[in-house]
């Protein structure tokens, strides 16, 4: 009896060993897969598109923006208008890296186009503006840097240059907040191609608010 109990006693250790053995073997042979597979995608990235390994960048950049609402002027039906914009953007990855969450410091100019429209009050404006920028570069293909950004961003907008808000409506600030998507093409791990587009800003004051529809394209660096 007791004979019978050694052996299969004997019978059940060898197959729990064996399983052990095929589990092992197992979960080898998935990660030398994975492994081959990562080291076979890389390699079919060309290296001058390799994925970027700084995490520090500064971008600038050219674009513009268009009314699509605005409490006041809707109001009375009255005009909209365009703004040739120009982008300056410095920032860094929490990762060590180009990819995942980062934070970021922008500043924009902005210069419009109706600089006749008001009489007496030597038209137009000049806009600044300064906003904290929160983002997360989500990298496309592995081993490729091309990464897609969702962003969102808060900051302050300032007017300059044009009489008219100031003695009509006695303010020249605005609160400001936006989102959008970028999308960054980082070239010898070094430079950068960006396009942001689409991007939705808002703005509000003590007055009234609005929302425009803007979109900026340039180049970069990375370092770090």
């Amino acid at each position: 009896m007791s004979r019978r109990i050694r052996r299969r006693s004997q019978r059940r250790s060898a197959g729990r060993a064996t399983r052990k053995a095929l589990q092992l073997a197992t979960a080898a042979a998935t990660l030398l897969g994975s492994y081959a597979y990562a080291q076979e995608a890389e390699a079919a990235v060309p290296k001058e598109l390799r994925q970027g390994t700084r995490a520090a960048y500064f971008l600038g950049g050219v674009g513009g923006d268009w009314h699509l609402y605005h409490q006041y002027y809707d109001r009375y039906n009255s005009f909209r208008y365009s703004r040739l914009r120009l982008h300056q953007e410095f920032g860094g990855h929490f990762s060590g890296d180009s990819s995942g969450p980062a934070l970021a410091l922008v500043t924009q100019e902005g210069f419009p186009q109706y600089r006749r429209y008001y009489n007496g009050y030597n038209g137009g404006d000049f806009s600044f503006q300064v906003k904290g920028k929160f983002l997360w570069d989500i990298q496309v293909k592995k081993g490729l840097a091309f990464y897609i950004s969702p962003f969102g961003t808060v900051g302050w907008a300032g007017w300059f240059g044009n009489g008219y808000w100031e003695r009509t409506y006695g303010y020249r600030h605005s609160a400001t907040t936006s989102i959008g998507v970028q999308a960054k093409l980082i070239i010898w791990d070094r430079m950068v191609v960006f396009a942001q587009v689409p991007t939705f800003e808002f703005f509000f004051n003590r007055y009234d608010w609005y929302a425009r529809f803007s979109f900026f394209t340039g180049i970069g660096v990375t370092f770090g």
